[in-house]
């Protein structure tokens, strides 16, 4: 009777599954929640008193998390709002389906298929979560608890040691998942909320397991390798090689285990640094562009050989670990007292390639990368976050040309309304209020804080009028049209391309090409103090009666300058510049509800 549709009682959410194929369950998931789920807010509490106030007072954010640190925001952080889209979360209505109709029909006992038939199921939907639900994870359990730390190695000085590890207090991942989902899946007009509750969570590589991974790795490296490139070789010492090392933690056979490896991003740039100064490659100067689709294409102005690294170094990882298993694969490694000799094979100079064959042939590589991090999770950051992803779209696979300069403003272009940016908060004239665009100076100093570490020269730059902790301090980069612009130049023989990435709670600008290697060096000086923040309180009739909340953290007045200086790869100087921030200071703006008695100290500012 039930041949390739659900046993009688099989529900998932408000749908009845009994006797439909996985078609037909299908169909109706996606009338019923198809449209709805998208929209749902979930709110996560850091905790039952957090949860009590936000229900008593109606407040559920602590002010102006644009104007305060990540860190100052978990301090203070009441709840997340979570939609599915913030954690990337999509349901899977077939994958659903086939598991209501497979549901029961595993079960080979007569009995207990009597019994899901009588008694029904009621099952959970399933959904798909993209890599933000990890990032998201992470920020709730570094707010509720703190992340375990697992027994693992680090190298110094040619020499693998141990590093200490320790429990966790971290959210059950399953029932947080399973919480959201009921959320997401929720078709009451309130929106769901739960206390993400932390517990004890052991560490999965204990220290022995790492000791013996200490042993594995000081036996591969202990004679450094050998590397022989167009008739020429050379050695690499322990020490090198020891910079090179690597580890992550898999899961083997219903096992976490530690993996070590050679890891092509910390071993390549020093590999063709040792085939230039044998000889063996004259720099290729390079130039980008950007076809259809944002396909990024490399081209070279050179002939001859390229050395093929990236195969070196996983002959190398072989010839150190094996397979990748953990324990190297026998009569991988050399006898004693011999070093590992690896053969760097080379190839013809193509003069265009895909940029992931150029970063792959050593071509190209990441010259400099950088991060920055604001808060997310309430109303009044997401329009702001939507502005710096869509700004950071519109920066991405830019180029710099070489003798040229890169503007933001020619880059961007204006980030008004026409071109789908959303009112969020800026800071105007030293004054917090919302603008179109609001949020994209946290573009504008993530892609000034890349060309400083890769030491290109600024040739404009203006800082906030209002300080922001959750930047270098000094090295913060304010933008607006037409007027207030970010640019830096290109001095090199090569072309720039800049490459913009973001998650939930950062933004990444990563400058590709062929490194000038320079040496950049950073002076900060001490902070001077300027004129101090006052309060001010303003009456709220929203606010429920005796109740206040910060709207606007205040702030002191106060300067600063950052001095840097460039070298080349010779020890040369090439530039000094000082960056001087002066900053205003922010009144502290307090709202009120009725009957709140404002404290006797602060009654004049009223």
């Amino acid at each position: 009777m039930n041949h390739d549709k659900a046993y009688s009682g099989v529900r998932i959410g408000v749908v009845d599954c009994g006797g439909k194929t996985v078609d037909e369950i299908a169909s109706l998931l996606e009338t019923t929640y198809g449209g709805t789920y998208e929209e749902k807010e979930v709110r996560v509490f850091v905790s039952e008193e957090a949860k009590a106030l936000v229900e008593e007072t109606g407040v559920s954010e602590v002010g102006n998390e644009d104007l305060i640190s990540v860190e100052e925001d978990r301090d203070q952080r009441l709840m997340w709002s979570v939609f599915p889209e913030t954690v990337s979360a999509s349901f899977d209505e077939r994958a659903s389906a086939v598991k209501a109709v497979e549901e029961a029909h595993g079960i080979t006992s007569i009995f207990s298929r009597l019994a899901a038939f009588i008694v029904g199921r009621q099952l959970d939907p399933v959904f798909q979560f993209g890599d933000a639900y990890k990032e998201f994870l992470d920020e709730v359990n570094n707010t509720v608890g703190y992340q375990r730390e697992d027994y693992d190695i680090w190298l110094e000085d040619g020499e693998c040691y141990i590093s200490i590890g320790h429990d966790g207090m971290m959210v059950n991942e399953a029932q947080f998942k399973q919480n959201l989902i009921s959320g997401f899946f929720n078709l009451d007009e309130e929106p769901y909320g739960f206390v993400a509750q932390p517990e004890v969570a052991p560490i999965r590589i204990t220290k022995e397991d790492a000791l013996k991974v200490v042993d594995q790795v000081n036996a591969a490296i202990a004679d450094g390798a050998n590397f022989i490139y167009e008739g020429t070789g050379w050695n690499a010492t322990r020490n090198t090689v020891s910079n090179w090392i690597n580890s992550k933690i898999e899961m083997q056979d219903g096992k976490w285990v530690l993996i070590p490896y050679v890891d092509p991003d910390r071993a390549r740039s020093e590999l063709l640094s040792h085939v230039k100064n044998n000889g063996g490659e004259d720099v290729v100067q390079v130039q980008f562009s950007v076809g259809d689709g944002g396909k990024v294409s490399v081209h070279t102005d050179a002939s001859g050989v390229m050395p093929l690294v990236d195969e070196a170094i996983e002959d190398l990882n072989t010839a150190f670990f094996g397979s990748g298993k953990t324990q190297p694969q026998s009569g991988a490694m050399a006898e004693d007292g011999e070093a590992v000799t690896i053969n760097i094979q080379s190839s013809a100079v193509p003069s265009e390639m895909s940029f992931d064959d150029a970063l792959h042939y050593g071509l190209i590589g990441e010259i400099s990368s950088f991060t920055t991090s604001y808060t997310y999770g309430t109303s009044s950051t997401e329009t702001r976050n939507f502005n710096i992803h869509l700004c950071a779209d519109l920066l991405n696979n830019s180029i710099c040309k070489s003798g040229g300069i890169w503007s933001f403003h020619e880059t961007a272009g204006e980030c008004n309304e026409e071109r789908g940016f959303k009112e969020a908060g800026v800071i105007e004239e030293g004054v917090y209020s919302t603008s179109f665009g609001g949020g994209i100076c946290q573009v504008a100093t993530t892609v000034f804080n890349a060309a400083y570490e890769a030491g290109y020269y600024i040739e404009r730059r203006y800082n906030h009028t209002i300080y922001n902790s959750s930047y270098p301090a000094g090295r913060d980069a304010a933008v607006s049209w037409p007027d207030l612009d970010l640019i830096w130049s290109n001095d090199t023989d090569s072309d720039i391309l800049l490459t913009t990435s973001h998650t939930e709670g950062t933004v990444t600008v990563t400058l590709w090409g062929v490194s000038p290697e320079r040496l950049v060096e950073s002076y900060v000086s001490d902070w001077e103090e300027g004129d101090k923040y006052k309060k001010e309180y303003v009456e709220n009739t929203e606010l429920a009666p005796k109740t206040y909340r910060i709207k606007t953290h205040g702030s002191d007045g106060r300067s600063i300058y950052v001095e840097r200086t460039v070298y080349d790869k010779n020890g040369e100087q090439i530039s000094f510049q000082r960056f001087r921030s002066s900053y205003d200071s922010v009144n502290e703006i307090i709202e009120y509800g009725e009957g709140y008695e404002i404290p006797e100290e602060d009654e004049e500012d009223k």
